[in-house]
């Protein structure tokens, strides 16, 4: 989105083209799109005042500071809900929950179900890697002398569907992975 051409750039525009200057010229000058140079003559050739009016709509509540600190609050905090987030960057009663959604949304930090995957420690890691190493050069003789067999897992502590803001391409990274305990 290009910023709002100011009122003295506009001025100024027209009196580098009654110069006469180019329009491409005139927009490299002022560092502003040849269209918006283009959109200013046809105005003032049309008989309308150049200066800008008056917008319509509402302004926007939260500044582009505070929707960045939202940002970096929920980066931080991936597992945080939204109301959560809320609170913590002291916007309750300021704004509504909508808002900081949609504020997230903008930034791509959408809420999406959490991965589940087992915990593993740096040992197990190690091991399972081993593991694969040294069946790296097995044949199909060797894999069907062993017998793979389904694991039925009984929670006692279920766990309930966790959501984590995260974007769309980072879905398998450990920060945004909840992981997942055997009891046994």
């Amino acid at each position: 989105k290009m910023p709002a051409v100011t009122n003295f750039n506009r001025r100024r525009c027209l009196e580098l083209i009654d110069e006469g200057f180019s329009q491409r010229s005139v927009a490299q000058q002022l560092k502003m799109s040849k269209g918006a140079v283009q959109y200013i003559i046809e105005k003032r050739r049309q008989g309308y005042d150049v200066i800008n009016s008056f917008r319509s709509g509402r302004p926007e509540l939260l500044t582009k500071r505070t929707q960045r600190k939202v940002l970096i609050i929920s980066k931080k905090n991936p597992f945080a809900t939204a109301r959560q987030v809320m609170h913590e960057s002291n916007l309750a009663g300021v704004v509504s929950i909508d808002t900081v959604k949609r504020v997230l949304r903008n930034g791509q930090q959408c809420g999406r179900i959490a991965v589940k995957k087992p915990h593993l420690t740096k040992k197990n890691m190690l091991k399972r890697f081993q593991w694969c190493r040294n069946k790296r050069n097995w044949n199909d003789t060797d894999w069907n002398k062993i017998v793979f067999s389904d694991e039925c897992k009984i929670e006692l502590f279920p766990q309930r569907r966790t959501y984590v803001r995260r974007k769309p391409t980072s879905k398998m990274c450990l920060k945004f992975i909840q992981p997942t305990r055997k009891f046994s």
